[in-house]
């Protein structure tokens, strides 16, 4: 970590939807999920959307926590958010202009895992 944390690799952040039986109807919430690979520490937010807006708060939220920006590269899933387009089944994206922004505000140094069954093991502590 950059900021005031041993040096750990990230494992990446993810973002999956939930359902929470508090009363007769269901509403859907989202997990965002961000876990760093040496430690195993990680990060959780719950919100009520999948957005950009909440991808970018998920990872705001998941730094503070864990002390700062992990020194290596942060694995990534091929969402929407980040990735407006994927290039055949390399690790090449077109990102979106905010993300780009975003992470290089932060400092965060992408890696974005392979689609389909050749990426499935690359964000098993996430999603495992």
């Amino acid at each position: 970590m950059r900021r005031g944390s041993s040096g750990t690799r990230s494992r990446g952040s993810s973002t999956g939807s939930l359902r929470r039986q508090a009363s007769r109807t269901s509403p859907t919430s989202y997990l965002f999920s961000f876990r760093l690979s040496y430690s195993g520490k990680a990060v959780h937010r719950v919100s009520a959307s999948c957005g950009q807006e909440a991808f970018f708060e998920g990872h705001v939220h998941a730094l503070r926590t864990l002390g700062g920006v992990p020194r290596t590269k942060v694995r990534h899933d091929n969402l929407k958010s980040a990735a407006a387009q994927v290039l055949g089944l390399s690790r090449a994206r077109v990102e979106t202009d905010r993300w780009i922004a975003f992470r290089s505000h932060f400092g965060i140094e992408s890696f974005y895992c392979r689609p389909g069954i050749e990426g499935a093991h690359e964000k098993g502590g996430v999603e495992g």
